[in-house]
């Protein structure tokens, strides 16, 4: 489709595979790894899962919400709330917490960004 992709990872690749990517089974690091091979812009946000000092303290923070932030933000600095749409791969369970699908889903409303959500029970089943 020929859609510009900039890719913001949490952490390191190889870490964030592990964290991340792994447990949903070797597919979806195939698939991972498919849509990381054409040369693309990669970010990375911290080189490990720890917070910064200045945010450890901070109550229901940890470094998936912080990635799902800094993802949400950069589209919303680059497009702006109404031109950004949130594609959620996500079986609609809220059991995922802070950092979670159903946390980024909310971000995302609560900034004016649009959301399609990809139900993954009817997807998958």
């Amino acid at each position: 489709m020929k859609i510009p992709t900039r890719i913001f990872l949490a952490v390191p690749r190889e870490l964030y595979i592990r964290e991340s990517v792994a447990p949903a089974g070797a597919e979806w690091v195939d698939e991972f790894n498919r849509l990381m091979k054409p040369p693309r812009l990669v970010r990375v946000l911290c080189e490990s899962e720890d917070l910064p000092r200045w945010l450890q303290d901070k109550p229901n923070y940890n470094m998936w919400q912080r990635n799902n932030l800094w993802n949400l933000h950069n589209a919303l600095a680059a497009a702006g709330g109404e031109n950004v749409t949130l594609i959620a791969l996500w079986n609609g369970a809220s059991g995922d917490g802070s950092g979670g699908s159903a946390d980024m889903v909310q971000k995302a409303q609560e900034r004016g960004a649009k959301t399609i959500i990809l139900d993954t029970k009817k997807i998958f089943a």
